[in-house]
C-alpha cells in the first residue's frame, strides 16, 4: 500500500510543479498593463481630478492576453500624501466597467477617472480638509481588477507628483520700514516680484495701500482694520503712485500689500491665499536723500556720484541686478558723495540708489538709477587697446568743484578730496583708480589744471603722491594685510515698539494654545502682548529688541542651557534708553571738554571681551594710526587723543563686542569742575541710546553695560554731562561688533613632548575668547618620531627660514601617512617635541604664516599654551609680529616690550588692528596647503619630465608680444610699488637671493618662486626667460600643471584633434596650439578672481592666461607640451600699455620676462581621426 502511494505521488509531483510554475508565470505576466502619467500643473484638490476642465492624469490600459478578446475591469486607486494619509477606493463603490479589447490600448478620459477621485468613492477622505491635498510629494497608485471577481489582473503603477501652491508676490520697493522723502509731487513707485503661474495663465495683482494711525502697533495686526487709502487691480508688477491718486501726508505711516490671483481659476492656487507680506514706510521731510545720482562704467567698475545731502552723517549705497535676483539689495557704506562699485558682473544692468543716514540712524533713499556694465570697451578692443579719442573741444570753464566731485584726466576719474580755485582753474588733491589688482586708488595732486564744463581736464597735469605710509596707493594694504575694510556705522534699532512702560522686573510668558507672547509685571499682571517677528516657517525670531513708552530698550531672548538647548523661559536685558539724538548735536567729537572732567574707560572684573588701548609707538606707525576704522569725526586716528592730563595723552579705546550680547566696562572720572554732578553723567551713542550705568561715589567709577550693534558695524559711545548750555563730552570709546567666529580646530600631537590638552584649551580660549574665537582642542598621543632626528627639526640654519625645513617636511609627511583619511584641511596640527634644540630660533615655536603645521619645543616654550596661541596667530590667522619691518622703525624698537600676544613677551592681548585682520583676512592671503609629495596624475593622464633628447630648448626664440600703447611714468611707479608689495608679502626675503638660492627655491617652494618672478619683473633684474622642465623636482612647474590646467590641456588637445579631423600621421609633422584661459566662471570682480586662484594655486594665478604647444615625440603615445607665458606691461595693465624690452647691461623695470614649462603627456592614439 505504501509503495502504491509513493508511486502515485511520483506521478503527481511533476504535474503539481508544472501548475505552480504556470501560476508563478501568470503572476509575473498579468494580462493587463497599466501606465499612469501626471500632467502639470498638478492639482492640489481632489476635485481637480474629477470636476476640473483640464486633464491632470493620463492613464492607459492594455489587454495583453490574446486568449481573452475582451476583459472587463475597474481600477483600484490608492493616494498617499506627504502628511502620511492614505486614501483607497472603496470596494463597494460603483464604477462603470471598462472594456479592454486584446492588444488595443485604451486611454481613459477625465470622465472615466472622475468616479475614482470622487470624495464618496475614497476611504479616509475625511483626512483631507476641504478635499485639499497637502503640499509635498503625493503618490497615485493604480491597479486593474477584474470587474466581477475583483481579481487583480495588473501590476501596480505609481505616478508621483510634487504638489505645491504658488508662492505670493515678493515685495521689492519701497523696502520694509523705509523712510521715503515727502515732496510734491510724490516720487514713489511700488514694485514687486512677479509670481510664477505656469499652466494657469497670467496672474492678477490686487494692490492695497492703508494708513497706519498707531505707529506702536504691530503692522500686520493694524493692517487688518486700518483705513484703505487706495486699492486697485493690475497685471503689472510695478505701480507708480501718481498725482491723480489719493494724496499722502507728510509724517504719516503707510503699509501696503499685494494679493495675487488667477482670473481663470475658481480655486485658490496660492500659499497664504495669495497675500504677500505687509510692508510699511514712513513719509518724512526732515532728512533729505541725495539727489543727482549718476552711474557711469569706468575701468571695470561703476562710478556713482551724487550731490551731498544736508545733514547726512554718511551714506548707504544699495544696488541690485536688474535681470537676476532682482529683489536682493546689496549694501555699501560711503563717507563722501561718490563711490566706486567693483563687485558687479559685466554684461548686466544694475539698479543703484543712495541713502542719507539720518541722525536717528534711519536711511532715506534717493530715486533709483539704472546703468549697464558692458562686457568690454568695444571701442578700445577694436583699436587694439588704444583708449578712445576724447573730445576736449568744449572750452567753457567749469565754474565750481567741491570735495567729492569727480573730473576726468584723459579717461581716468579723479575724485577730489581737497580743492581750491574756480572758474575753470583748480588745485587740490584726490585719488584715481589704477587698473591693477582690482583698480586700487592712487593718491594724486593737481595744480592749476584747466577743467571744462564737461568736467574734463584740458590743460595741466595730475601727479601721484605718497601718503603718510610712503605709498602711492591710498589703500594698497588691503591686498596683503587684513582688517582694511572700514566698518559701517552701527545703530541699535528696536524690532518692536510698544505703547506701555516695561518695568525692569518684567517677564515674558507664552500661551501655546493662543500662540501669543505676553509681557507681565512682577505681580504677573499682563501689560500687553508682543507681536513677534517670525521667519518664513512662521516661527518667532529671537533675540528681539523692544522699546517701551518710556524710551527704554530691552533685548528679549530665549533661555538656553550650556549645550544651547532651549529651556522654555525668556530673559530681559536692559540695553538702555533712547532719547532725541539731536540733543547731542553740539558736542565736540574729537576732543573732550576736559575743563569739566575726563573719563577713562577700563576693564571691570566682569568684562568678557577685549578693551584695547593705544601703545606709545602707535602714533609713529602709519599702518596702525591710519587704520581703515579710524573715525574721521574723532580726530581721524584709530586711537585718538581726546584729552591731556599732566602732560599724558588720554586716547580713545576700542571695545570688542559679540553680536547679540552685552558686556560691561568701568569708566573712571577725573572731576575738574566743582560744579559737576557725577550723577548727571550718562553714556550714549550718536543715535541717542543711553546705556545703563551705575556710579560708585567712593571709587569715582561708573559700571557701564554695553550692547553691540549689528555684526560688522561700529559705534562710538560718549561720556556726556548735561550742563546748563547743553551736553559736554568727557571722553569716548569705540565699540566694534562682530559675529563670533565658528569654532576653530587644533590637534595637539604629542610626539616626544607631553602636555595636557585641557590646560592648552583653557589658555587658548582665555586668550582668543576675548575676541570671540573659541577652540576645539583634540589630542593625538600615539604618533612617534625618532629622537635622533629631533635636532634637525629645530635647525635654524636653513636659508629658507620662513618655510618648513627638510626635517620638518619629513615629520609632516610621516604624520599625514599616519592620519590617512583622518586628515582635515581646516585643522591646525601642533607637534610637541622635548628636544631642547630650539635655541637657534628666536622662540621655541615655529609656524609659518598661513600654514597648517606648528612645531613646539616644550623644553624651551615656557608658558606652553601662550606659545601655541602665538604660533596659531601666525598659522591660522596670518598675523605678523607687531615689530615686523612693515610697521616701521618705532615698532621695531618696541620689540619685547609690549603686552601683545604676537610680541616676544609673555603678552596675551590681541589689539583692535589685529582682531580686524582675524575677521577680515587679506585679499591675497595664504591658505592651508598640504606639503608637496608624490607624482601627479589625473585619472588616466600621466605626465613626466622632458628629456634633452626629446626637445631642444631654443633660448633665443622670441616669446615677447608687441603692443603700441603708451602709459605715463606715474603708472609704472604705481605698478612697481604694487608688485613689490605683493612679492615682499609672499616672501620678505625676496630681494636677497642669489641665483643659486633661486634655483633651490624653484625646486622647493612654488609660492616663493612666484615672489621671485614678480620681483624680477618689477625691478627688471634676473633672467629674461626661465625654463622649468623637471616636474618631479620643481615645485613651481608641478604646482602649475596640476588640477584644472592638466585637464584643460588634455581635453583641448582631443577637441582640436576631433575638430580638425587630424590623423596621427598628420599630427606628427605639425603641432597643436591651445589657449589656457585665466578667467574663471561666475566671478564678479578681478579681486574675486585673485582670491579664487590663490586659494587653489598661486602658480596658476601668476601664469594666468598662456598658450600651450603640443608636438609628437619619437616615443609612442607620448607628446611634448610646452606652456609659454609672458609677463609684460600689456598683460599686467589690461592692454592699455606698451611692453618694455630687456636691454643688455641695463636694468629695465617692467620689461617683459618669459616662463616656459615643458613636460611629456601620455595620449591615446586611437582617438585620432582614421
Amino acid at each position: 500500500m505504501v509503495k502504491n502511494i509513493q508511486h502515485i505521488f511520483r506521478l503527481i509531483l511533476p504535474l503539481l510543479c508544472a501548475l505552480f510554475f504556470l501560476d508563478a508565470q501568470a503572476s509575473l505576466q498579468q494580462p493587463v498593463q497599466v501606465t499612469a502619467v501626471m500632467i502639470p500643473p498638478y492639482g492640489n484638490y481632489l476635485s481637480d481630478y474629477y470636476a476640473g476642465t483640464e486633464e491632470r492624469m493620463s492613464v492607459t490600459l492594455l489587454n495583453r492576453d490574446v486568449m481573452q478578446p475582451e476583459i472587463r475591469v475597474k481600477l483600484r486607486l490608492t493616494i498617499r500624501t506627504s502628511s502620511g494619509a492614505t486614501l483607497t477606493t472603496r470596494p463597494e463603490a460603483y464604477f462603470p466597467p471598462i472594456a479592454l479589447e486584446s492588444n488595443v490600448p485604451r486611454r481613459l478620459m477625465m470622465t472615466d477617472l472622475a468616479p475614482y477621485f470622487s470624495r464618496g468613492s475614497l476611504s479616509n477622505a475625511n483626512a483631507l480638509a476641504n478635499e485639499t491635498l497637502p503640499e509635498g510629494f503625493c503618490q497615485f497608485t493604480i491597479e486593474a481588477v477584474e470587474y466581477y471577481t475583483g481579481r487583480t489582473v495588473s501590476g501596480k503603477t505609481t505616478a508621483v507628483a510634487f504638489l505645491q501652491l504658488l508662492k505670493p508676490a515678493k515685495l521689492i520697493s519701497p523696502t520694509n520700514k523705509e523712510n521715503v522723502l515727502f515732496q510734491e509731487p510724490l516720487n514713489l513707485t511700488f514694485r514687486w516680484q512677479p509670481v510664477t503661474s505656469s499652466g494657469y495663465g497670467a496672474p492678477e495683482y490686487e494692490f492695497t495701500l492703508k494708513e497706519i494711525d498707531d505707529k506702536q502697533a504691530n503692522v500686520e495686526a493694524a493692517f487688518l482694520y486700518a483705513r484703505t487709502v487706495y486699492q486697485t487691480t493690475t497685471k503689472n508688477t510695478l505701480l507708480p503712485y501718481t498725482a491723480d491718486l489719493p494724496m499722502l501726508e507728510n509724517g504719516k505711516r503707510y503699509a501696503w500689500q499685494v494679493k495675487a490671483s488667477l482670473p481663470t481659476e475658481t480655486k485658490n492656487r496660492f500659499q497664504n491665499n495669495g497675500l504677500s507680506e505687509v510692508w510699511l514706510f514712513d513719509l518724512r521731510e526732515d532728512c533729505k536723500p541725495p539727489i543727482g545720482l549718476t552711474a557711469e562704467p569706468t575701468h571695470d567698475m561703476m562710478l556713482l556720484k551724487w550731490q551731498p545731502a544736508q545733514g547726512a552723517a554718511n551714506y548707504n549705497i544699495q544696488y541690485r541686478r536688474e535681470d537676476f535676483d532682482s529683489n536682493v539689495w546689496h549694501d555699501k557704506p560711503a563717507d563722501a558723495a561718490n563711490s566706486l562699485i567693483n563687485d558687479i558682473a559685466k554684461g548686466h544692468s544694475y539698479v543703484f540708489r543712495v541713502g542719507s543716514v539720518c541722525e536717528d540712524g534711519n536711511v532715506v533713499y534717493s530715486t533709483e538709477k539704472t546703468a549697464f556694465m558692458p562686457l568690454q570697451d568695444e571701442e578700445q578692443i577694436k583699436n587694439c587697446g588704444k583708449e578712445p579719442d576724447i573730445d576736449l573741444s568744449n572750452r567753457e570753464p567749469k565754474e565750481y568743484l567741491g570735495i567729492g566731485d569727480v573730473f576726468y584726466c584723459a579717461d581716468y576719474p579723479v575724485t577730489i578730496t581737497e580743492v581750491t580755485g574756480g572758474n575753470g582753474l583748480f588745485s587740490g588733491k584726490g585719488y584715481a583708480p589704477f587698473p591693477l589688482f582690482g583698480a586700487l586708488p592712487v593718491n594724486v595732486t593737481f595744480s592749476n589744471v584747466s577743467i571744462n564744463a564737461d568736467s574734463r581736464m584740458t590743460e595741466g597735469s595730475v601727479a601721484a603722491v605718497r601718503d603718510e605710509g610712503n605709498s602711492l596707493m591710498s589703500n594698497l594694504d588691503r591686498l596683503t594685510e587684513g582688517g582694511t575694510q572700514k566698518l559701517a556705522q552701527g545703530i541699535i534699532k528696536p524690532d518692536i515698539i510698544v505703547d506701555y512702560a516695561i518695568p525692569p522686573t518684567a517677564t515674558l510668558t507664552y500661551d501655546s494654545i493662543a500662540d501669543t507672547y505676553t509681557i507681565e509685571d512682577e505681580n504677573h499682571t499682563p501689560l500687553g502682548d508682543l507681536r513677534m517677528p517670525r521667519n518664513e516657517q512662521g516661527e518667532p525670531v529671537f533675540p528681539v529688541i523692544v522699546k517701551d513708552a518710556d524710551e527704554n530698550i530691552y533685548r528679549i531672548e530665549e533661555t538656553k542651557d550650556e549645550n544651547g538647548t532651549k529651556k522654555g523661559g525668556f530673559t530681559f536685558t536692559p540695553l538702555g534708553r533712547q532719547i532725541d539724538p539731536t540733543d547731542f548735536g553740539g558736542i565736540r567729537k574729537d576732543v573732550c571738554d576736559w575743563d569739566y572732567g575726563v573719563v577713562v574707560f577700563t576693564e571691570s572684573p566682569n568684562t568678557k571681551y577685549a578693551l584695547d588701548g593705544a601703545l606709545p609707538y602707535y602714533d609713529n606707525c602709519a599702518i596702525i594710526r591710519c587704520h581703515a576704522d579710524a573715525q574721521k569725526e574723532n580726530g581721524g586716528r584709530l586711537y585718538n587723543a581726546y584729552a591731556s592730563v599732566n602732560n599724558v595723552e588720554i586716547c580713545s579705546k576700542w571695545k570688542f563686542m559679540a553680536a547679540g550680547e552685552t558686556d560691561e566696562v568701568l569708566a573712571a572720572i577725573d572731576i575738574r569742575n566743582d560744579g559737576l554732578e557725577p550723577g548727571k553723567v550718562l553714556f550714549a551713542n550718536a543715535q541717542g541710546v543711553i546705556f545703563p550705568s551705575v556710579y560708585d561715589a567712593k571709587k569715582k567709577t561708573y559700571t557701564v553695560t554695553l550692547t553691540g550693534t549689528e555684526a560688522g558695524t561700529a559705534m562710538t559711545v560718549y561720556a556726556l554731562y548735561k550742563a546748563k548750555d547743553g551736553y559736554k563730552s568727557l571722553g569716548y570709546m569705540h565699540v566694534d561688533t562682530r559675529a563670533k567666529m565658528p569654532q576653530q580646530s587644533v590637534v595637539i600631537v604629542n610626539a616626544t613632548g607631553k602636555a595636557l590638552k585641557e590646560d592648552i584649551a583653557q589658555t587658548l580660549n582665555e586668550i582668543y575668547g576675548k575676541v570671540g574665537v573659541t577652540w576645539n582642542v583634540q589630542e593625538i598621543s600615539d604618533f612617534s618620531y625618532p629622537k635622533e632626528e629631533l635636532s634637525q627639526v629645530f635647525d635654524g640654519k636653513s636659508s629658507l627660514i620662513s618655510q618648513y625645513n627638510d626635517a620638518q617636511k619629513a615629520v609632516i609627511a610621516a604624520f599625514e601617512d599616519y592620519l590617512g583619511d583622518r586628515y582635515d584641511s581646516r585643522t591646525s596640527y601642533v607637534f610637541l617635541f622635548a628636544s631642547g634644540e630650539s635655541k637657534n630660533r628666536d622662540v621655541a615655536g615655529f609656524m609659518p604664516r598661513g600654514r597648517q603645521y606648528c612645531f613646539i619645543d616644550t623644553k624651551e616654550a615656557g608658558d606652553l599654551g601662550a606659545t601655541i596661541a602665538h604660533e596659531l596667530g601666525h598659522g591660522r590667522f596670518n598675523l605678523k609680529h607687531p615689530f615686523d619691518d612693515c610697521y616701521g622703525r618705532a615698532a621695531k624698537d618696541s620689540r619685547g616690550t609690549t603686552p601683545l600676544l604676537m610680541d616676544y613677551t609673555d603678552g596675551t592681548s590681541i589689539p583692535k588692528w589685529q582682531w580686524s585682520e582675524i575677521y577680515q583676512p587679506a585679499l591675497i592671503g595664504a591658505v592651508f596647503e598640504r606639503e608637496e609629495r608624490g607624482e601627479i596624475s589625473v585619472s588616466d593622464i600621466y605626465i613626466k619630465a622632458v628629456e634633452a633628447k626629446d626637445f631642444v630648448i631654443n633660448k633665443t626664440r622670441p616669446i615677447v608680444d608687441e603692443a603700441t600703447e603708451h602709459v605715463v611714468a606715474t603708472t609704472d611707479e604705481v605698478a612697481i610699488e604694487s608688485l613689490l608689495k605683493v612679492a615682499n608679502y609672499i616672501d620678505p626675503n625676496v630681494s636677497t637671493y642669489s641665483e643659486s638660492t633661486k634655483q633651490e627655491i624653484f625646486d622647493n617652494d612654488a609660492n616663493k618662486t612666484v615672489a621671485i618672478l614678480l620681483y624680477e619683473f618689477a625691478t627688471g633684474t634676473g633672467e629674461e626667460n626661465r625654463i622649468f622642465t623637471s616636474l618631479k623636482e620643481n615645485s613651481f612647474a608641478r604646482k602649475f600643471i596640476e588640477g584644472r590646467i592638466l585637464k584643460e590641456v588634455y581635453n583641448d588637445f582631443y577637441y582640436q584633434i576631433e575638430k580638425n579631423k587630424c590623423s596621427y600621421d598628420k599630427f606628427k609633422n605639425s603641432e597643436i596650439t591651445i589657449s589656457l584661459e585665466f578667467s574663471p566662471d561666475n566671478t564678479k570682480t578681478f579681486l574675486e578672481s585673485i582670491q579664487k586662484h590663490i586659494d587653489s594655486n598661486l602658480s596658476q594665478f601668476f601664469i594666468g592666461g598662456a598658450i600651450a604647444r603640443i608636438r609628437a615625440t619619437e616615443e609612442p603615445n607620448w607628446v611634448i607640451v610646452e606652456v609659454i607665458n609672458n609677463t609684460s606691461r600689456k598683460s599686467l595693465m589690461f592692454h592699455i600699455a606698451n611692453n618694455y624690452e630687456r636691454e643688455k647691461g641695463k636694468i629695465v623695470p617692467l620689461s617683459t620676462i618669459g616662463q616656459r614649462i615643458i613636460f611629456k603627456m601620455k595620449i591615446d592614439t586611437n582617438k585620432f581621426y582614421k
